[in-house]
């Protein structure tokens, strides 16, 4: 497992990639507001190949599509 501290030196940044995260909060009954976060898949849906980061506790987002503004992809991911 990779620290925050350690990520940033692990992860860098794609050129012209750009990119749009999505942060639901919901009131939960007991908790009061949460923010709402999935666990990465093991494996990639679009290709069949086993996800890198396989069991991460992410934010939904994602590439921005050509043609997509950042909210459209945004709610895509969320979707």
């Amino acid at each position: 497992m990779v620290g925050l501290d350690q990520r940033a030196q692990i992860v860098r940044a794609v050129p012209g990639r750009v990119a749009a995260v999505a942060l639901p909060v919901v009131t939960h009954p007991v908790h009061g507001p949460c923010i709402v976060v999935t666990e990465r898949s093991l494996i990639n849906g679009h290709t069949g190949e086993p996800m890198s980061h396989a069991g991460e506790v992410v934010l939904f987002g994602g590439a921005v599509d050509p043609g997509e503004t950042t909210s459209e992809a945004a709610l895509r991911e969320l979707h």
